[in-house]
């Protein structure tokens, strides 16, 4: 996780293995996803396994699954961590399904992990300058405030509010410097 503080201000940058995995999974099996934010394939695409046994009962438990990683409170900004993630015990399907295709789903999710350590290494993201330009703007400095922006490994360029204080970006997005900017500025202005 990367984070980027100041006096009374967190902007916490993740890419969360777990929801990698989540979504490896629903394009592998070929859920449809109708919980929100629905988000577009994977990047790099997940090709759909024919042998894997999708249906609604997997499509309910998937999606009541990717709800209850993202949770619609603004106080809950705590990292997600894939121990964590693990699907109830009510989830039959999901759990046969990351029994026989988790390792797989593991090790391109830690890919996509690696990628963004080294993007994040590359090119640190504008924060602080936002940050900066919203207290120019107001002409005080900003109230106190955390944000969390997760990053997930779908086609595209898009943001995602998950609640007002926690993001989803895409991996596009969030190496796209202006892209960021326009996600996170309005974010930063309305808790500032």
């Amino acid at each position: 996780m990367r984070a980027s503080e100041g006096a009374g201000w967190r902007v916490a940058v993740n890419a969360p293995r777990a929801l990698a995995v989540a979504l490896h999974l629903r394009d592998l099996a070929g859920v449809t996803h109708e919980a929100s934010p629905a988000l577009p394939p994977a990047a790099p695409s997940v090709e759909r396994d024919h042998h894997v046994r999708g249906g609604a009962e997997l499509d309910a438990e998937w999606n009541a699954w990717w709800g209850a990683m993202l949770p619609r409170s603004a106080e809950a900004l705590n990292p997600l961590h894939l121990h964590e993630a693990m699907p109830p015990a009510d989830a039959p399907a999901l759990r046969t399904l990351l029994t026989t295709q988790g390792e797989r789903a593991r090790a391109w999710a830690g890919e996509r992990m690696r990628a963004h350590v080294e993007a994040m290494m590359r090119q640190p993201l504008p924060v602080l300058e936002i940050v900066q330009a919203v207290e120019r703007e107001q002409g005080r400095p900003t109230r106190p405030f955390t944000v969390r922006v997760d990053e997930v490994p779908v086609a595209g360029i898009g943001a995602w509010a998950v609640n007002s204080t926690h993001l989803l970006v895409s991996s596009d997005l969030l190496r796209n410097r202006e892209g960021f900017v326009e996600a996170l500025l309005p974010v930063v202005e309305r808790l500032a």
